[in-house]
């Protein structure tokens, strides 16, 4: 039987000049970002590959642990015990729950003008 693990952490740091905060309090640990640039700043740092992340993820979840990544104030990844993948996550085999940012409603409308712009061009240049 594993020993039960307990968390205290309380670190800032800074990545390429973007400030990076860790903290921890009992089972759960958040990561928190200024922007989703400087979390893929401190993902590329080491770049872990997927068996890396398979076994942190295994750690985790026997310890009952939680870490969460959130930019500006939202949390956007998690892996551990508490963790939901995603289709794409378990397809890979990589136990890592993703919430990827809400996009503009602007972004979205765009989109939408361009896809229908470029099927009707489909439909148009068919005739």
């Amino acid at each position: 039987m594993r020993r039960p693990l307990h968390i205290e952490a309380d670190l800032d740091l800074t990545v390429d000049g973007h400030p990076v905060a860790v903290r921890g309090q009992g089972k759960r640990v958040v990561i928190e970002v200024d922007e989703p640039q400087t979390a893929w700043r401190v993902m590329r740092a080491h770049r872990p590959g997927a068996d890396l992340v398979r076994t942190l993820a295994g750690l985790l979840r026997d310890h009952d642990v939680d870490v969460e990544v959130q930019v500006g104030g939202r949390a956007v990844g998690r892996i551990g015990s508490e963790a939901e993948p995603g289709l794409i996550s378990r397809a890979l085999g990589v136990p890592v729950e993703v919430t990827p940012p809400p996009v503009p409603r602007k972004v979205l409308y765009g989109a939408a003008v361009l896809a229908a712009l470029g099927g009707l061009a489909l439909i148009l240049r068919r005739r």
